[in-house]
This record gives C-alpha cells, sequence and structure tokens, in this order.
C-alpha cells in the first residue's frame, strides 16, 4: 500500500536531542530539548508506540506545531504528554496512570474525531488523559527527557508490527498515507465518512454562546456558576461547577437550543484535590424536551465511581437519544481528596456530549481524481462497523465519460425526458 516511513524529524528538534536507528531512536538529556515525527495530523483516530530504552523522566505524548522543540515542554499548554513518574502535562501537572520504566512500552490512542488522547502502558490503558486535543489544531508524536541524564526512546509509527494490540476504530499513525480506495459495486461509486460529532460549549456565561444555556440546581457564586463545566477549560479550581457549599447532591442541566443527537458524555473531574469538591460518585444521565423537572428522561445510570483530580472517564450510552436538554443528576458524590461520601461540596470540572456515529456511506457518479481526494479513505479496516445512513453526491461540473457522452447536474426534477 505503500507506507510512507515516518520518522523522529532530524530537522525539528532541540539541540541536545541525538537521532540513531533511521531516525527511530531519539536520546535526549533535558525537557527543553525535545523531538516530533516529520509529520503530523489535523483529524483521525491514530496509534503509535514508544519503547523506552532508558528513562530518566520520559515524556511522551503530542505537541502542537507552535511549540518549538527547543523550549521547556512542561510549562506548556501546547504539550499534552505522561511522564515516567506517573503523572499527566498539560500547562500544569496532575495525578493519571502508573509510573513507567526501561523496557516498558508506552502506547498512544490519539481519538482527533472527539479529541481525546489516551496512552497505554504496556498494552494497558490508563484512561482517558485529556479531552481538550483539538485546542491544539495541528499535533505531533513528540518526546523529551526531563533531569540531565540521557532518557532514550524507540518510536514505532506502524512500519513494524506492534507489540500490542490497536484500540478499537484507531489505525496505525503511519496508515495515514496509504493509497485513498473508494468501493465500486454495479457500476456504482461508494465511500465511507465517519459522522462523528463532538458539541464543544466552551462557554463564556450562563447563556453564551448562543444558542447554549446551562443552569444547575443550586451554585454558591458566580466563580463556580453552571457554564463554567461547559467552557472547555479546567486548568484552575474555578473552572468548575459546584453546588451550594456543604451541598452533596444536585444536578446540572444543558439547554441545546434544538435536538440534539448524542450517545455519551465525558465527565472530567475539577483540577482542584482539596477537601472541598466532591466529583459524582452515582448519577443518572437525563434528557428532555421541556425544562419541567417531571419530564426529564432518564438514559444510563452509573454508580460507585472514584476519581482523582483533573481526571476523565467517557460515559456512553446504550443507543443514541435526541433531547433539547441533558441533565447529570448525582445523588452521591466522591471526594477527591480522600473518597468521603459525608463530606465536601459537589463539583464537575468539564461536561462534553458526543454523538459517535456509525458510517454513513456515499454514492457518487464516477471514480475521478477530484472524487478520490475528497472521498476516498485511507485504509479498509473497520468496514464492518453497520452503516448509519446512505449520502448521495452529485456532480458539480459537466463532464465527458468515457463513451463521449456529456452529462450535468440537474437542478430541478425534468418535466420531460425526449430521446432522439
Amino acid at each position: 500500500m505503500g507506507l510512507k516511513h515516518i520518522t523522529w524529524n532530524p530537522n525539528d528538534k532541540g539541540s541536545l536531542v541525538v537521532l540513531s536507528n533511521n531516525n527511530m531512536t531519539a536520546s535526549t538529556t533535558a525537557s527543553n530539548s525535545s523531538v516530533r515525527a516529520t509529520d503530523g495530523v489535523v483529524e483521525g483516530k491514530w496509534y503509535w508506540e514508544n519503547t523506552v530504552n532508558a528513562n530518566n523522566g520520559a515524556h511522551i505524548g503530542i505537541m502542537s506545531e507552535r511549540l518549538s522543540t527547543s523550549v521547556n515542554n512542561i510549562s506548556s499548554v501546547d504539550a499534552m504528554f505522561y511522564i515516567s513518574s506517573g503523572v499527566k502535562y498539560n500547562g500544569t501537572s496532575s495525578s493519571y496512570g502508573e509510573s513507567y520504566t526501561t523496557n516498558d512500552v508506552i502506547g498512544v490512542g490519539l481519538d482527533l474525531d472527539i479529541g481525546t488522547i489516551t496512552f497505554y502502558k504496556n498494552g494497558v490503558s490508563q484512561g482517558v488523559a485529556y479531552t481538550t486535543v483539538k485546542n491544539l489544531g495541528k499535533v505531533f508524536p513528540f518526546m523529551c527527557g526531563g533531569n540531565g541524564n540521557p532518557t532514550t526512546i524507540t518510536v514505532n509509527f506502524g512500519n513494524e508490527p506492534f507489540k500490542y494490540s490497536i484500540p478499537d476504530g484507531h489505525k496505525a499513525y503511519a496508515d495515514q498515507y496509504t493509497d485513498k480506495t473508494l468501493f465500486q459495486k454495479n457500476g456504482k461509486m461508494y465511500a465511507l465518512q465517519s459522522n462523528n460529532k463532538v458539541y464543544e460549549t466552551k462557554m463564556t456565561s450562563n447563556s453564551l454562546p448562543a444558542p447554549f444555556k446551562s443552569v444547575a440546581s443550586s451554585e454558591p457564586d458566580a466563580n463556580f456558576a453552571s457554564w463554567k463545566a461547559f467552557n472547555g477549560i479546567n486548568t484552575t479550581a474555578m473552572d468548575s461547577w459546584r453546588a451550594a457549599t456543604n451541598i452533596r447532591i444536585g444536578w446540572i442541566r444543558l439547554d441545546f437550543g434544538d435536538i440534539a443527537k448524542v450517545n455519551g458524555v465525558m465527565l472530567t473531574s475539577p483540577s482542584d484535590s482539596g477537601v472541598t469538591p466532591a466529583m459524582a460518585k452515582d448519577f443518572v444521565i437525563e434528557g428532555s424536551n421541556s425544562t419541567s423537572l417531571n419530564t426529564f428522561i432518564p438514559i444510563k445510570s452509573f454508580t460507585g465511581q472514584t476519581w482523582g483530580a483533573n481526571e476523565t472517564k467517557v460515559y456512553r450510552f446504550d443507543s443514541p437519544v435526541e433531547y433539547r436538554y441533558y441533565r447529570i443528576n448525582v445523588s452521591k458524590t466522591y471526594r477527591l481528596a480522600d473518597g468521603s461520601e459525608t463530606s465536601g461540596t459537589l463539583a464537575i470540572g468539564e461536561i462534553l456530549y458526543f454523538y459517535d456515529a456509525p458510517y454513513a456511506i456515499r454514492e457518487f457518479s464516477a471514480p475521478t481524481v477530484d472524487n478520490f481526494i475528497k472521498y476516498g479513505i485511507d485504509v479498509a479496516d473497520d468496514i464492518e462497523k453497520r452503516i448509519g445512513e446512505k449520502q448521495y453526491v452529485l456532480q458539480d461540473t459537466v463532464s465527458e465519460n468515457e463513451l463521449g457522452l456529456w452529462t450535468t447536474q440537474l437542478d430541478r426534477k425534468p418535466l420531460s425526458i425526449k430521446f432522439t
């Protein structure tokens, strides 16, 4: 299929980075000297593996094209990474997964359809690390070290067999350069399209931007208003909604302004790990097309949830639902500091609804170069997924086919057809 050989980029690295092994192995002694891959991405679901050859504060993850490889990546919000001590960084640090060391394999699952990044240690998921990857724009795999001694990472973007299984729905990072493919059957051309959608609200008040509106059962003050759970940020303690002081149950509602098709939600706990905040432990996701309290219909319940600071979890529904109003109704909390069920104030850092859609199949008239570019798919795996809808693509221009016949798009139904 003609894979392009993606490597660490010898022309885009810090001065303290040394490359070897045909630019697949990188070694560095400092966090202000990193290296990124030769190619970045803005969409798709990708996976690659990093083998730790020498560990002295290894940093593994992604960085924006805006970020220089010669700056201190630890303090930058333009990078998201997993450090060997078990913490994650995106401008600030927080607890995340298990620590790792020499000979461990760290996999990276990058889902740009919904904007998440998940790290894997020796094939075991450490959970969703961040849900705001799309804020970085075009992103690149990267690595750097930390404390003055060599950190060495050998990367595998998929040109060689992976040691562990690729996460469902993801492709090898190198596969973004496979030849594009269309499907043909009975003289017709088809392509597949993903219809995934993430409802990025990025609210700045309880009613902006329109048409979004948020409201909660209670709020202590404007610093912890309900819209803070929909602002797309979870950097400080005040980037969260909280109920009134010492209230440990309650609900928070989002009005989409119109019917929104949803089959899951991502919840993130507050970044404040102190005594005050308590995240949802037992809760119900509800939907309605009216604000009347007795019209909300349970979608799915979740119980016994435990949380760390700034931790994200993905909750999927049994089937898609379509409502204008969605509400998270919490009946029990989990205090971030010590897990106590009898103290703390209910708080949620971020709420992000999404629709993880089945494929749509597109039908169009001819395998033109333009159609290959617009509609061709990179790889033909995972095509056994359910097809959710069929779309028809009309030709935009007059064209001559191989039989010398001219065809054009009709802008209205013809009253009659005449053959001569």
